[in-house]
């Protein structure tokens, strides 16, 4: 995969002017998604059918696995990102559905019956993350929409909008006083940086590599990080690592010393003690609560 962006702005993405005006589908499917830290005018469901990995929204940083489904606002910069085993292993499969605004504020502006509405899609703002029955009920929903008829693609999209105003199982996702920055011109950088993490995710990873990298100095490097994230590189490193050794805690038998080395980490305490730090409880604990959940 192509890890995570955190030096630069994120780069507008153009949708197609002759789609902009309906419901734009797309269909992701093998090692990863082929996009960069990016954001549009558009809404956006994104559903995940198969495979692992990250997805930043603005200044959230979350794992994903099958069956995630969330729903941006407009201009939200983000980016998904497929963990590296998914180019040796089965591929992802993700649908993407966008459509404007227009769609649906050409209609509900005034009329007081679309205040839920109106309350929803200011939360979608910093983008909103389904669960439980509901996100079960959408992604079944949104999967169908490549395949379906321009109308149909509109009744779905309303059909998961009316559910979600009548739902309390969705979860926000950006922090309340997140502003994101929205330039066109950083797309370089942020790939390099991007690119960087990728490769070197595993071994020692230098903050002054990541600002030459990014062509800034370190002091501005580090600015420029924090106030797009909201915590420090290391502090972003360090999730990630933690993220992918949670994927391997669930997914394989691996001893967690292989675990803590696979994932950049120089000793098991270290590794132990940041685990606790971000999940609560021992990498072992983990993996054995997991046991405990599938058994029952």
């Amino acid at each position: 995969m192509n890890q995570f962006p955190a030096a630069r702005r994120p780069v507008f993405e153009q949708v197609p002017q002759t789609l902009r005006r309906s419901v734009h589908c797309e269909v992701i499917s093998g090692a990863g998604f082929g996009s960069r830290w990016h954001f549009h005018p558009e809404l956006q469901f994104t559903l995940i059918e198969r495979g692992t990995g990250y997805r930043l929204v603005g200044d959230n940083l979350r794992r994903f696995s099958a069956g995630d489904v969330v729903f941006l606002g407009p201009d939200l910069p983000h980016i998904w990102q497929a963990d590296p085993s998914q180019s040796a292993g089965e591929p992802l499969s993700a649908v993407i559905v966008q459509f404007p605004a227009e769609l649906l504020t050409g209609w509900s502006k005034e009329s007081a019956d679309f205040l839920p509405l109106r309350k929803l899609l200011k939360r979608a703002g910093r983008g909103l993350e389904l669960t439980g029955e509901l996100r079960t009920i959408a992604h079944d929903l949104l999967a169908a929409a490549p395949k379906a008829s321009m109308l149909r693609r509109i009744v779905i999209v309303l059909d998961v909008l009316d559910r979600m105003t009548t739902s309390n199982e969705s979860r926000t996702l950006c922090s309340p006083n997140f502003a994101p920055a929205l330039d066109a011109m950083d797309e370089e950088r942020v790939q390099a940086v991007c690119d960087y993490l990728q490769r070197h995710l595993a071994e020692p990873i230098y903050l002054a590599e990541a600002a030459r990298v990014a062509h800034l100095s370190e002091g501005a490097f580090s600015r420029f990080f924090h106030s797009r994230t909201g915590r420090t590189f290391a502090q972003f490193v360090s999730e990630l690592r933690i993220g992918r050794a949670c994927e391997l805690l669930a997914n394989t038998d691996q001893p967690i010393t292989d675990i803590a080395w696979d994932c950049g980490f120089s000793n098991l305490s270290l590794f132990n003690r940041q685990f606790r730090r971000q999940q609560g409880m021992t990498p072992r604990d983990y993996r054995k609560s997991l046991a405990l959940r599938d058994g029952a």
